[in-house]
């Protein structure tokens, strides 16, 4: 049985609200640079560590895009972020905390255990969001889209 990681079930939910106040705050490439780094390196650390976590890929190549400034890149790699979160999503909102603890972290039904699923659950739904609000600004700076909608 894998002990429950307490610094990084607390991690997700202060990770979601960080990610959301710098996306709603600051400027969108910048701060897309800056979380694909922090959640890319974390899924390095998750496969380091003896997990399986293929985010790496997904958050590399937008951090690529980013640093090459390629709109059309980085709009292809943030839906690649979000299918990440979107089909395991499947699993997650299927099956209770208990059970995720149990597939997913092979822990017993203790409090803790629970208390993981659903943090587990609610990163799960909070990152759906966040990356389907970034596609959307994304899309939205886009040149073309903004000459054609009048936006300045």
């Amino acid at each position: 049985m894998a002990p429950i990681n307490v610094v990084t079930m607390m991690l997700m939910p202060v990770s979601q609200v960080v990610s959301w106040h710098m996306i709603l705050t600051q400027e969108l490439y910048p701060t897309l640079f800056k979380l694909s780094c922090f959640y890319g390196s974390w899924a390095i650390y998750n496969v380091v560590t003896g997990g399986k976590d293929l985010a790496f890929v997904s958050f590399g190549l937008l951090a690529s895009a980013v640093h090459f400034k390629n709109h059309k890149f980085i709009f292809a790699a943030s839906s690649l972020v979000f299918v990440n979160y979107a089909l395991p999503f499947v699993f997650v909102a299927r099956w209770s905390a208990a059970k995720l603890a149990k597939v997913i972290k092979k822990a017993d039904e203790s409090t803790l255990a629970l208390m993981w699923g659903y943090i587990y659950k609610l990163y799960f739904v909070s990152n759906i969001c966040l990356w389907a609000f970034v596609i959307y600004k994304v899309y939205t700076s886009f040149e073309g889209y903004r000459r054609i909608n009048g936006v300045q």
